[in-house]
């Protein structure tokens, strides 16, 4: 009877089965829980990048506005206002691009997060972008007009 209950070379088995559930359920979790992270990141670089067009936005060319009544981005003053904002308010990003004519800014940022459960397998960061675009708008104006 005893033979029937232990039976050789089968020792450890419950072990292995457990040790690869649990590594499977770590790597589970680490795929939630960073690529939530990730997610938020991802989000994150879209708002600074919208927000330093925003702020590269507001710089129209006083001069053009005065003799023609045109309401026209000065680009130069655009992108030092885009990239100010970005020294300011971000110190993770390790990227950024600002383009500008004369009815648009557009801001693209590039970060590395850190990963927590991910880095257990190798992967210890992601790489994020985010772009924004804003236009200067003179009066109340309706989009498209």
């Amino acid at each position: 009877m005893t033979r029937l209950l232990h039976r050789r070379g089968q020792g450890g088995e419950i072990t292995a089965f457990l040790l690869l559930i649990v590594l499977a359920m770590l790597a589970f979790g680490g795929l939630v829980m960073d690529g939530g992270m990730a997610i938020a990141a991802k989000r994150r670089a879209m708002n600074e990048a919208q927000a330093a067009a925003r702020a590269g936005a507001n710089q129209i060319s006083e001069s053009r506005y005065r003799t023609e009544g045109s309401v026209v981005i000065d680009c130069a003053a655009a992108s030092a206002a885009a990239r100010e904002y970005l020294t300011a308010h971000t110190s993770h990003v390790v990227g950024s691009r600002v383009d500008c004519d004369s009815g648009a800014v557009h801001v693209s940022v590039q970060f590395s997060e850190s990963t927590s459960l991910l880095g257990l397998v190798g992967i210890s960061s992601i790489a994020v972008d985010g772009t924004g675009v804003a236009r200067n708008a003179h009066g109340v104006v309706a989009e498209g007009r």
